[in-house]
């Protein structure tokens, strides 16, 4: 098989509806994390989830100094999600 084949072709930034997608298998993913690790109880984890990620991105995927982009295929199909935020450190600029 040709490697170009199942190469990365783009990473355009998220739709509305790619990012709905993400937020619905988001939250409650993190959400089992924070249990897991004993950091949150399963009774309030997923409203806890729900909550930081509406502080964090109070404007969806249009929140100033987020970034959301979807990475697809060389077919086009949606294989995942890569988010980071830019913040100023010191005298840098950092992702």
């Amino acid at each position: 098989m040709d490697p170009k084949d199942t190469a990365l072709q783009t990473v355009p930034p998220i739709t509305e509806t790619e990012y709905a997608a993400w937020v619905a298998e988001a939250v409650p993913a993190y959400a089992a994390d924070k249990v897991a690790s004993g950091a949150w109880v399963e009774e309030l984890a997923l409203e806890m989830s729900r909550k930081e990620f509406e502080s964090l991105l109070p404007q969806g995927k249009d929140t100033a100094h987020n970034y959301l982009y979807s990475i697809l295929d060389s077919a086009g199909e949606l294989v995942g999600t890569i988010w980071f935020t830019a913040q100023d450190r010191g005298n840098s600029r950092i992702a």
